[in-house]
């Protein structure tokens, strides 16, 4: 187990980032990252980081976005908005064509 408890996914184009959500224990901000190149059942494809360490306030969050460059984490009311880095240099994934209308 990697002490995941997501509320849902973003995808930059190779990671897929699990959003840190709340866990039976409470707010979470440990966030799991899968590298789709590798095999989904080798330990060595997935990865966490908690966003608490940068600030406590980073928890909880409802979702998350990719810009291009960064991963967003949007927040649940009274947390932080965190930000990954996620690609350099920037590019969206070949599969993004455009908005949603």
């Amino acid at each position: 187990s990697l002490g995941v408890c997501p509320q849902g996914a973003v995808f930059d184009g190779r990671y897929v980032y699990l959003v840190a959500s709340g866990c039976p224990s409470g707010p979470s901000g440990v966030t799991g990252r899968f590298d789709t190149e590798g095999s989904f059942t080798s330990r060595s494809s997935w990865s966490t980081f908690d966003t608490s360490a940068v600030d406590p306030n980073a928890v909880w969050f409802w979702g998350g976005a990719f810009d291009g460059e960064h991963v967003y984490f949007i927040p649940s009311e009274g947390t932080a908005v965190a930000r990954s880095d996620a690609r350099t240099p920037p590019s969206m994934p070949s599969s993004y064509h455009g908005a949603f209308f």
